[in-house]
């Protein structure tokens, strides 16, 4: 994909993103999280999503709890994580109706992000990064195209030296099933 191409997805993606709301709709969400800090947040976002209810912000300082408890309440359920993810999600299917797909995605959230993105998607992922064709990518490359599936693999995880096709394909896999989050 040369350099126009991706200024078009680029802003294509933002011109979505603007349309709908996406960054305030997440951080709404979040802010509702934080108010109501439910046990299992994901079905209490589904449902708060497919009733299309309104956030309603509590005027009072310190209703969230103190920033420490805001934060610890939002690693103990994954939050940030799930929360990225879902943005990712919707800005990568622009759908009609944000609400409806992100309480969708939440009810599905039994399965995997690794099933998210299909080995067809991680072929495509390939090629954006061998786009001359040689068959092989190196590990840096490895890296940025697991970056842009949202994972941040460990320095023990990055691939040594050059990947085929076929192993790219199997390595990032791997760490998309690694890496969980809905």
């Amino acid at each position: 994909m040369n350099s126009d191409t991706n200024a078009k997805v680029a802003s294509g993606v933002q011109t979505y993103a603007e349309k709908v709301g996406a960054v305030d709709l997440i951080e709404d969400l979040t802010k509702l999280l934080l108010v109501e800090k439910p046990a299992d947040p994901l079905p209490f976002l589904a449902g708060h999503l497919e009733r299309k209810a309104t956030v309603t912000m509590p005027t009072e300082a310190g209703a969230c709890g103190t920033e420490e408890e805001a934060k610890a309440y939002l690693e103990e359920h994954k939050l940030p994580q799930i929360l990225e993810e879902l943005l990712g999600r919707l800005l990568f299917a622009r759908p009609d109706d944000p609400s409806a797909f992100l309480a969708e995605q939440l009810r599905e959230a039994g399965g995997s992000s690794a099933a998210y993105f299909t080995d067809d998607d991680l072929h495509g992922m390939f090629s954006l990064f061998d786009p001359t064709g040689t068959g092989s990518i190196t590990a840096a490359q490895a890296l940025a195209g697991a970056r842009s599936l949202g994972l941040e693999p460990a320095d023990d995880a990055a691939p040594e030296g050059p990947m085929d096709e076929a192993a790219f394909v199997s390595w990032a896999r791997e760490r998309l099933d690694a890496a969980k989050v809905l």
